[in-house]
């Protein structure tokens, strides 16, 4: 699920969270608005996805059912072409008007001391890749959808995820994956901004809540994590 640099077993590495960490924005919702501003038949299917939604806030369905109901029926079925478009366009608003810049600084100093940086987010391969490309990080954790299986360039976007929601233990379980060894042995610097990642906070040797949610923020205070204000 990761794609990226291999990591000697002894150098720290940090890993950031992506929207509200680095962003200050859910970059989902940036897509799927480029999607809905281009691409204005796919309104009709609104009613369902209210619905959908309504159905994950009764805890009916999941985040990761409900982040694929509306990859599906907004996106799949579109030209590759057209999709690239959608994506080059989020991707340039996320780089001019949603990055933190003390964000962009904490992640430079990372560079700049050598460590490996890896971005791990719950968000989507179409346009993290290119956003981390853009940031100057070699290694993703993300979820994944069937944009980038091969063989399929020709063929429209079917819209479907390949990968189990890379959000709270899933998170976890590719980061870990892809690094080969439980987090814990890494030394690791890991920032986010929400509770669903306090099982690879809970794994690092420097934990840091960037601002975080109330509840992560009392989770790190009883806790003794570092909180820092990056607005």
């Amino acid at each position: 699920m990761g794609a990226g640099m291999s990591h000697d077993r002894h150098q720290a590495i940090a890993v950031f969270d992506l929207d509200k960490t680095i962003t200050r924005c859910d970059t989902y919702r940036v897509f799927l608005r480029h999607v809905l501003w281009r691409h204005p038949g796919r309104w009709g299917r609104l009613p369902w996805l209210l619905l959908a939604t309504l159905l994950f806030l009764a805890r009916r369905r999941d985040n990761g059912w409900l982040k694929g109901e509306f990859l599906r029926h907004l996106v799949g079925g579109a030209s590759r072409a057209r999709v690239r478009r959608w994506i080059d366009a989020t991707v340039a608003e996320l780089l001019a008007d949603w990055l933190k810049p003390a964000a962009l600084r904490e992640l430079k100093r990372h560079q700049q001391e050598g460590r490996p940086v890896i971005l791990a987010t719950a968000s989507l391969d179409l346009y993290v890749m290119p956003l981390a490309a853009g940031l100057g990080i070699d290694t993703v954790v993300c979820t994944r959808t069937d944009w980038s299986e091969p063989g399929v360039e020709q063929a429209a976007f079917a819209g479907r995820l390949t990968s189990p929601n890379c959000l709270a233990g899933n998170k976890l379980v590719a980061l870990e994956r892809h690094l080969g060894r439980e987090l814990a042995d890494c030394q690791a610097f890991v920032y986010s901004d929400h509770q669903a990642d306090v099982s690879i906070l809970s794994a690092a040797a420097h934990p840091v809540a960037v601002d975080p949610t109330p509840t992560l923020a009392r989770i790190a205070r009883e806790r003794g994590w570092s909180i820092v204000d990056w607005r």
